[in-house]
């Protein structure tokens, strides 16, 4: 009798299961602060005994099918862009889980020559008062950089030396004049090169700068301030 009642109880459990209709999770990713559709973008689904993957189309929409109830991470990635993890997204049988994401571009957040980065406004942009910041900065007058970034004080390098010094005011100067263009340090790449490579909105915590630093602190790019 036992016997029978654990099987009658294992084919009910199994007719619930085949009776139950699955989820799926789909959406579509773009680059964050414009509309810019990101194709061949790498989707996974991870869950309790369930892994699924898919790559993004032409038009940015991915579909992820076969997902039953329960909580999934997410991870979004492209080689081009940060990857962005959402954990405990819940999936109800039979229901479409749509996760529309933006993706940031991969590099560092500055433009090469902004010294001041805008003050943190948006865009930033490369005109002569960075080089009055420059100059104020050098003359100590400035006591910190405008902006850090992993320790350095990468906008103000224009000349790609990964340093910090008087020749960086030359350059910025004769680039102002046509003379020059304006190079980064191959360390930091940033994001974006020129102000046209900028989206129309600013990024998600522009800008992305470290705490201010304190004179008697190490800065990269620092030692040959004069």
């Amino acid at each position: 009798t036992v016997a029978f009642e654990i099987a009658l109880d294992t084919v009910i459990a199994d007719q619930d299961v085949s009776m139950r209709r699955p989820g799926s999770i789909s959406g579509t990713i773009t680059a964050a602060g414009s509309s810019d559709i990101i194709s061949d973008a790498h989707v996974a689904a991870i869950g309790a005994f369930f892994f699924q993957e898919d790559n993004t189309d032409e038009l940015g929409q991915y579909l992820i099918e076969g997902a039953y109830d329960g909580d999934y991470e997410i991870i979004f990635s492209h080689d081009d862009y940060d990857s962005l993890t959402l954990a405990s997204q819940h999936v109800n049988d039979g229901e479409e889980l749509v996760l529309d994401v933006s993706l940031n571009a991969s590099g560092y957040q500055y433009l090469p020559g902004d010294a001041n980065m805008a003050a943190g406004t948006w865009p930033p942009a490369v005109i002569g008062s960075d080089v009055t910041y420059l100059v104020t900065y050098f003359r100590g007058v400035v006591a910190d950089p405008a902006c850090l970034l992993d320790g350095f004080y990468a906008a103000a390098d224009v000349n790609a030396s990964c340093t910090v010094i008087g020749s960086d005011v030359t350059r910025l100067v004769n680039y102002f004049r046509g003379q020059a263009t304006i190079e980064y340090c191959p360390d930091y790449p940033p994001v974006w090169l020129t102000p046209a490579d900028l989206p129309p909105e600013a990024p998600a915590g522009w800008p992305n700068c470290e705490e201010p630093v304190t004179s008697g602190d190490d800065i990269k790019g620092e030692s040959n301030r004069k």
